[in-house]
């Protein structure tokens, strides 16, 4: 019965040896390479963008109205002047709801074209 326990004893030992190194073992920082990814326009524009859209096409006003100045202090924050432009089309909106597909239509116009997505070179690395 003694060897059995000398067994039993050596495997939780080597068990427990594996266990404690597989922290040290686990992804190095060397492992990992750091990737900028530019972006063009932030997530404030485009979700303007696209409420004014769909405002042009005739949606009805819901819940993202209450989203407005959330949405105006985000693009403030990359153009300032843009900002004030959708602050100026919101208010309209609110002020008279049924003027939203011509407000967003102006708007629109007045707004910076949408950018196009750059091409991916050959050379970048794959996506994760």
């Amino acid at each position: 019965m003694r060897p059995r326990s000398l067994n039993s004893l050596c495997l939780r030992l080597v068990v427990a040896a594996c266990l404690g190194t597989l922290p040290l073992v686990g992804c190095s920082q060397s492992s990992q390479q750091e990737r900028v990814i530019p972006l063009k326009a932030s997530a404030s524009m485009n979700n303007a963008r696209s409420i004014l859209e769909n405002y042009s096409q005739g949606a009805p006003i819901t819940s993202e109205a209450d989203s407005f100045d959330a949405v105006v202090e985000g693009v403030r924050k990359e153009n300032p002047e843009v900002a004030d432009i959708l602050a100026e089309a919101f208010k309209k909106i609110r002020e008279n709801p049924s003027s939203r597909a011509k407000v967003a239509k102006e708007t629109l116009k007045k707004m910076p074209a949408k950018p196009e997505p750059e091409p991916v070179s050959q050379d970048a690395p794959p996506a994760e």
